[in-house]
C-alpha cells in the first residue's frame, strides 16, 4: 500500500499501485465500471482518451472489456495535427490499440480534419464534437515533465484562450514551441464539464511535477494544477 502525498488534496481520489501492468487493469477496470454504470441510466456515453506511449496498455485490456461499445462515443484530448497513418498521430495510436475486439463497435470521432492547419480546422473540429453526447462521461488525462496536460502547454500562445473559462468552443488549436506539429485540444471547458476525470500517471518523476504544480498554483506555468483545483482519480505507478 502506497500512501496518498500530503501534497495532494482531500478530494483528489488517490489509487497507487506496484508497477504499469497493473496501473493498466486498475485504470481500464475503473473506466469500465464508470461506462457500464452510466449505461444503464442513458442510451449513450461518451470517453474522451489521451494518447502516448502511457495508456496502451491500459487501451489494449479496455478494448476486451464487455459493455455495449456500440453505444459508446470516443474522441481524444488532443490531437497532433498530422494524418493519422503518421507515427505521431494519436488516432492512429487508438485505432490499433483500442479500438478493435470489443471496442471495434465504439463510435470514434478524431480531431483531425482535412483542413491545412489546425487553426483553420478549429471551427469543423468544434462541431464535429457536437456529434458525441456532451458533456463526456470521462476524461483520461495524461501529464508530461512540463506540467502540460492534453495540449495545454506553458509555452503556447493559445494558453489563456483554452483555459478561459467563458470559452465556447470544445476544442482549439495551439502551436507550443517545446512540441512538435500544431495541435488541437480539449478546452479546459470541455475538460471540466466532463462527469470523471481520471488522470494516468507513471514514474516517480511524474510525482515529483505533480508536487511542484501543487507548490506553484499556476496553470499558466504549469496547466495540469488547474485539474487538481477538482475532484479528479488519479491512479500511478511508480515504474
Amino acid at each position: 500500500m502506497i500512501d496518498k502525498p500530503a501534497f495532494l488534496p482531500s478530494y483528489v481520489c488517490w489509487h497507487a499501485v506496484q508497477d504499469s501492468d497493473q496501473l493498466a487493469v486498475e485504470v481500464s477496470c475503473h473506466l469500465t465500471k464508470i461506462l457500464s454504470r452510466s449505461l444503464l441510466n442513458q442510451s449513450r456515453v461518451s470517453l474522451a482518451v489521451s494518447g502516448g506511449r502511457s495508456p496502451i496498455a491500459t487501451f489494449e485490456r479496455l478494448s476486451v472489456s464487455q459493455i455495449k461499445w456500440s453505444n459508446i462515443d470516443i474522441t481524444l484530448v488532443d490531437e497532433r495535427w498530422v494524418d493519422k497513418n503518421h507515427e505521431d498521430s494519436n488516432e492512429g495510436l487508438v485505432r490499433h490499440y483500442l479500438l478493435k475486439n470489443a471496442a471495434e463497435k465504439a463510435k470514434f470521432i478524431g480531431l483531425k480534419n482535412e483542413s491545412l492547419t489546425a487553426k483553420d480546422g478549429q471551427v469543423d473540429c468544434h462541431l464535429a464534437l457536437q456529434q458525441l453526447v456532451q458533456p463526456f462521461e470521462v476524461v483520461l488525462l495524461g501529464m508530461g515533465l512540463d506540467g502540460h496536460t492534453a495540449s495545454l502547454f506553458p509555452d503556447c500562445p493559445e494558453l489563456t484562450m483554452a483555459m478561459d473559462s467563458t470559452q465556447s468552443l470544445r476544442c482549439l488549436a495551439t502551436t507550443p514551441k517545446s512540441a512538435n506539429h500544431e495541435r488541437m485540444t480539449l478546452s479546459y471547458n470541455a475538460i471540466m464539464e466532463a462527469k470523471h476525470r481520471v488522470l494516468h500517471l507513471k514514474g516517480t518523476s511524474k510525482l515529483a511535477i505533480l508536487e511542484q504544480a501543487m507548490s506553484l498554483g499556476d496553470p499558466m506555468v504549469m496547466p495540469i494544477c488547474a485539474f487538481l483545483q477538482h475532484p479528479i482519480t488519479l491512479f500511478w505507478s511508480p515504474s
